[in-house]
């Protein structure tokens, strides 16, 4: 006796297996993104720099900090922020280092630096030399 499979079975099966053939191309999709975006921050440290408005003094600090990280050869994002966006920042993508322009609380296990030397040259050269031991001392 031989049995036919209905239209209906024979739908199934193939919905069955191309549904099986998607997943795993979205799994190995997630993979790829994942780590394409993980390569970025993975190899380089992150660093916020926070004034009030995220627009003139945090602009002017983040510059230098570039340069100073430049010139050592070290990898950063360097991000600006307000001090309003602080909070979320730090609890969604705790970065390995905040450098204020004015106060900023406690995060923690996050180092908070302040800036202000960036904008007069008052002791410019030992927050530098700061925030070099601090990354040199991060494991990214």
């Amino acid at each position: 006796m031989i049995i036919m499979a209905s239209k209906h079975d024979r739908f199934n099966e193939f919905f069955f297996f191309f549904l099986d053939i998607l997943i795993v191309d979205l799994n190995n999709y997630n993979k790829i993104v994942q780590n394409e975006l993980l390569k970025d921050v993975d190899m380089k440290y992150q660093i916020l720099v926070s004034c009030a408005s995220s627009m003139a003094t945090s602009t002017v600090v983040a510059m230098q900090v570039r340069e100073l990280l430049e010139a050592n050869g070290l990898d950063a994002n360097v991000k600006q922020c307000s001090f309003s966006e602080l909070d979320s920042i730090v609890e969604n993508s705790p970065p390995h280092l905040i450098i204020g322009t004015g106060p900023v609380k406690d995060y923690g296990s996050v180092p908070v630096i302040v800036g202000t030397p960036f904008l007069t040259g008052i002791g410019k050269e030992a927050v530098e030399t700061k925030i070099l031991e601090i990354l040199k001392s991060v494991q990214k």
